[in-house]
């Protein structure tokens, strides 16, 4: 009897080219599998397997279990291969281990989904090619450290399902997308370290929706801001008001502000956004 993810993989015309997650991986990168083996690290409890896993090699495997031992691919020769999965695939986790500095790309999203933590944590050697959005409901240190990661086409169109957002992109020192703000967080209560030493990153967060944010703590620590954009930001954020959280803290790293750059007078909003009712306390690097 044929799986589900092969009948999938069947309706795709059997690559799965439209539906598939797409990753890439390099074998002989450092990891916990052979040097002509990938092994993709799925979860234990909480996901569902019922997929085709093709290797891009020739070869393909029917996977319906996370103890399967065939979730690690052994090569005729070490390499680079494209890996296509069709079918429900929910979920992995890196958690910074396993193969993290095996996996160099993902260039297509397809039927991923995933409601894990740190599900892409450590993968330093990884980059977002896909133009697609994913399917992942817990952002918490989704991709901390993938320092490889430069833009992230789709990340505006995210739909976030809980109020988990903390040090999602820590450490990704290459990380400058400018459609983050644009990232519907009205119902995330934590980001703290969302940003932490993404020191690349420097764009306006104005739209970025805090209202409901409890917890801001580390939010841009060790990064910077322009003059600029720190302005725009305190300025969209501002406007905000009434919808804007009370007595927390926000870091803003090094960023500093001003009444003109970029068009719009920082100093005054920041002192909405520190004055009475909001009394926010906001960490940054002055006024210049």
């Amino acid at each position: 009897m044929l799986g589900l993810g092969l009948e999938i993989y069947k309706n795709n015309g059997g690559s799965g080219l439209e539906n598939s997650f797409t990753s890439v991986w390099k074998t002989d990168n450092a990891g916990v599998s052979a040097s002509n083996q990938i092994t993709i690290p799925v979860v234990t409890t909480g996901a569902i397997y019922d997929c085709v896993v093709d290797w891009g090699d020739g070869n393909s495997s029917i996977i319906t279990t996370f103890d399967d031992p065939n979730w690690t691919h052994t090569y005729a020769t070490a390499g680079i291969y494209e890996v296509k999965i069709t079918g429900v695939f929910n979920a992995l986790r890196f958690g910074d281990g396993g193969d993290k500095l095996k996996i160099l790309d993902v260039s297509n999203w397809g039927i991923f989904v995933s409601n894990g933590f740190a599900t892409f944590y450590g993968c330093s050697n990884m980059t977002v090619t896909a133009t697609d959005t994913p399917q992942i409901t817990n952002w918490n240190q989704t991709f901390r450290n993938c320092s490889s990661i430069t833009t992230f086409a789709g990340i505006g169109n995210l739909v976030l399902q809980n109020g988990g957002f903390n040090f999602i992109f820590a450490g990704c020192t290459n990380f400058n997308e400018p459609s983050f703000e644009n990232i519907d967080t009205s119902i995330v209560t934590n980001l703290a370290g969302a940003l932490a030493n993404a020191t690349a990153f420097d764009q306006k967060l104005g739209n970025l929706k805090i209202g409901n944010a409890t917890n801001m703590n580390n939010f841009l620590a060790s990064a910077q801001l322009s003059t600029a954009n720190t302005n725009l930001t305190y300025v969209g954020w501002a406007a905000q008001a009434p919808n804007l959280p009370s007595g927390i803290s926000i870091h803003m790293g090094n960023s500093t502000y001003n009444s003109t750059e970029g068009g719009v007078d920082g100093v005054a909003a920041k002192a909405i956004l520190t004055g009475s009712p909001y009394n926010l306390t906001i960490i940054d690097g002055g006024i210049v």
